[in-house]
């Protein structure tokens, strides 16, 4: 439905604005010399931006059950659990 899709396209769009924060983050984290931190911000947003693009080739794809063609997305690293 219409209502779904548009649904979807909001969550694909939340998600790679989630992504592009994660990656600054990663990249502050970088230059206050705090490589472990940086590293959970840059992994943070690897996962981000593949879950919005699993989104992505759904709604492109024109079906919308597509989503089970792709590889199950692992759960996000807790970015506030310390190493």
């Amino acid at each position: 439905s219409e209502r779904v899709e548009e649904a979807l396209w909001t969550a694909m769009n939340a998600l790679e604005e989630i992504a592009a924060l994660a990656q600054r983050m990663s990249r502050h984290a970088e230059q206050r010399n705090q490589a472990s931190i940086a590293r959970r911000f840059e992994a943070r947003a690897a996962s981000v931006r593949q879950r919005a693009e699993i989104i992505r080739q759904v709604l492109q794809s024109g079906d919308g059950g597509g989503a089970s063609e792709f590889e199950p997305v692992r759960r996000a690293p807790d970015l506030a659990r310390e190493e």
